[in-house]
């Protein structure tokens, strides 16, 4: 039987228009990455290119950005700068410029909603079994080992045959997301090795064993996401703080892992009001002294076995404002973290300190 392209799925067979029928051909001799993709490599075995992971840090209204934790030396056809299809236009470099360069074991990885892409030279040729993925591709069987700090890690393969060095995602690529992240500890080491003999191009050949890996990268620190909303103008201390909107909303701000319920508590947010704002519109660009407050936190947990990419948040408010959830009129400093955290796999780290600067109207 020929597929649409063709090709005999043996590759024993050629449709040649220029023959004027159907020509003998020795095994191998159709190459689909050669005849539909020409940016791709024509012949040779499969190299990996490039491998990338989810990153920890995500902007709003867009699919989640990954970064290289292995780029190919001295491969004039692993991918560099591409173009994301954002509505602002932004590019990304996924691997140096200079060709000879590597990149460094990437560590952020996105704890809660991780996953890996394996970048090719060239089309490979795997059996769909299932629908796939947003990204069009099909699920297939698993042909990677990927561990987690030395265990072995349960995930769902995607395989992709769109795409190039200069498209958003790279391909064609592997796509390996873990069927429960909640599992995989903040700070984990993981790892993905070929496996032998399960990966082949459209004409049959495997890639050399020194593409097997292992390619490593690490799982982010349980820390807060980029926050949203209210609390988005206020994230960062340089510059003059800036105003809360009508209201003076509660903020409400996301942590990048499923956390264990009694290793994050009010004390680990500390609120200050500034005691000498008496004109909202003084200009003022420093956020510092100020009487403590008690703060009103409120944190809410996703169940692990509900996977979300924002399975936990907390709103903090000044607990001791007469109205509303922060007093009008009044510049805030608010401090999180300091203290140690635990996830639910039992990662654990010291919640790097975050701080808030605003003022209310």
């Amino acid at each position: 039987m020929f597929n649409y392209r063709g090709c005999a799925r043996s590759g024993m067979f050629v449709v040649g228009p220029m023959l004027g029928g159907i020509a003998a051909s020795a095994a191998g001799a159709c190459n689909e990455s050669a005849i539909d993709q020409p940016e791709l490599r024509a012949d040779g075995p499969p190299d990996v290119l490039a491998v990338m992971v989810a990153r920890d840090r995500f902007l709003p209204s867009a699919t989640f950005l990954e970064e290289a934790t292995y780029c190919r030396p001295n491969d004039s056809k692993r991918p560099g700068k591409v173009m994301l299809p954002l509505p602002d236009t932004l590019e990304t470099d996924v691997c140096p410029a200079d060709i000879s360069a590597g990149v460094a074991t990437f560590d952020r990885g996105f704890p809660a909603f991780w996953y890996a892409r394996i970048v090719f030279d060239e089309l490979l040729d795997l059996e769909s079994e299932a629908p796939g993925d947003e990204l069009h591709a099909v699920e297939t069987r698993n042909p990677v080992l990927l561990s987690c700090d030395g265990l072995p890690i349960a995930y769902s393969t995607f395989y992709t045959g769109e795409g190039n060095r200069d498209s958003w995602p790279v391909g064609p690529s592997l796509k390996l997301r873990p069927k429960n992240p909640a599992t995989v500890p903040a700070n984990a080491l993981c790892e993905m090795t070929l496996e032998d003999g399960a990966i082949v191009d459209k004409t049959g050949v495997p890639p050399d064993a020194a593409q097997a890996g292992p390619y490593r990268f690490q799982i982010a620190p349980i820390g807060l996401q980029l926050p949203y909303g209210a609390a988005a103008a206020a994230y960062g201390t340089t510059g003059a703080p800036p105003t809360l909107g009508p209201g003076n909303p509660a903020f409400r701000l996301n942590f990048n892992h499923y956390l264990k319920a009694s290793s994050f508590t009010a004390a680990d947010v500390r609120v200050f009001r500034d005691a000498y704002l008496d004109d909202p519109l003084t200009e003022l660009t420093e956020c510092g002294g100020g009487v403590e407050v008690a703060g009103k936190v409120s944190l809410f947990e996703v169940p692990a076995a509900q996977a979300s990419s924002i399975p936990a948040a907390m709103t903090i408010a000044d607990g001791a404002a007469a109205s509303g959830e922060w007093a009008p009129s009044t510049q805030y400093r608010v401090e999180i973290g300091g203290g140690m955290v635990e996830d639910v796999a039992g990662g654990h780290n010291v919640l790097a300190r975050t701080t808030l600067c605003f003022r209310t109207r």
